[in-house]
């Protein structure tokens, strides 16, 4: 007989275990734990504020947050036709790091949260401050970088100095 009484979500005390489950429970607690682990690492390296340029010139800045929203800035140094123009965006993202080469999706939403376009970008990350982002030209995800398969590769560095409390 198994007697297991949680606390929170924690296990808290196991009565009356044999050696077998007490063996199976260990290793379904391990296997729970690394998988815990790995599933927690995946989205924390996208995590934070990317600056760079776009492969026309334009400035890329985007900031991932940890609850899954972004906050997205494109453009010629925020000028248009003389005018000051923000160009800012706040697409929510999905990262999937299980498919080669990583999926990034930025969804766009319109007002009343309703989805208008995903991008559905691949990503790579060069070094644990540098990514590339390749954004597609059409509506499914780029095979690969080559330009035949992106409409732009937005090259950016991590931005160390913030904060992502989001």
């Amino acid at each position: 007989m198994v007697e297991i009484i949680l606390i929170g979500n924690n296990i808290g005390l196991i009565k009356e275990v044999n050696m077998k489950s007490k063996e199976i429970i260990i290793i379904l607690l391990l296997i729970l734990s690394v998988n815990f682990l790995l599933y927690g690492q995946t989205n924390s390296k996208i995590i934070g504020k990317w600056e760079g340029q776009s492969g026309k010139g334009e400035v890329v800045k985007i900031e991932f947050h940890k609850d899954g929203t972004t906050e997205l800035y494109k453009g010629f140094g925020g000028l248009y036709k003389g005018k000051r123009t923000p160009a800012i965006f706040w697409p929510t993202y999905k990262f999937d790091d299980s498919k080669i080469p990583n999926r990034l999706d930025l969804i766009i939403s319109v007002k009343g949260g309703k989805e208008f376009r995903t991008l559905k970008c691949i990503i790579k990350f060069v070094n644990s401050n540098e990514i590339e982002i390749g954004v597609p030209d059409q509506d499914d995800y780029p095979e690969n970088f080559d330009v035949i398969n992106v409409r732009e590769v937005w090259k950016l560095r991590k931005n160390t100095n913030s904060k992502n409390e989001k």
